[in-house]
């Protein structure tokens, strides 16, 4: 009985311990690093897509985006959490939000003020 208790123990924790493994593979800021495709869908004036670039300066994470309608500026902040980002600047004289959430290492998915969706695809190089 003894025996089997000890190898029940083991099992339950290696099992847990691989669940958080695995959540912690894609919850650390690095793991936003790179260039980003994020289309915003169903503004209207139509969709529109951001080409956005994310690095790391420190722990911290820093960007620019780019869009036909908005040009080229640096996000004012972004702040990440678990396996969320949410990046806010201004444009056309609103201040936005704008949240990432991975679902994959190349793909994520989010919103612009809570009421747009927005899909994240990574740009391979």
């Amino acid at each position: 009985m003894k025996k089997f208790v000890m190898v029940f123990f083991s099992m339950l924790l290696m099992v847990l311990g691989s669940v958080n493994v695995a959540k912690a593979a894609i919850n650390e800021p690095k793991d936003f690093v790179g260039k980003w495709t994020a289309t915003i869908v169903g503004l209207p004036d139509g969709d529109i897509t951001m080409n956005v670039e994310i690095k790391l300066d420190g722990d911290k994470l820093v960007g620019t985006y780019t869009a036909e309608s908005l040009g080229t500026a640096e996000f004012d902040q972004i702040l990440a959490k678990d396996k969320v980002a949410t990046f806010y600047f201004s444009a056309a004289g609103y201040d936005v939000s704008l949240t990432f959430e991975l679902k994959s290492a190349d793909k994520g998915v989010g919103d612009m003020m809570g009421m747009f969706d927005v899909n994240w695809v990574r740009v391979k190089e």
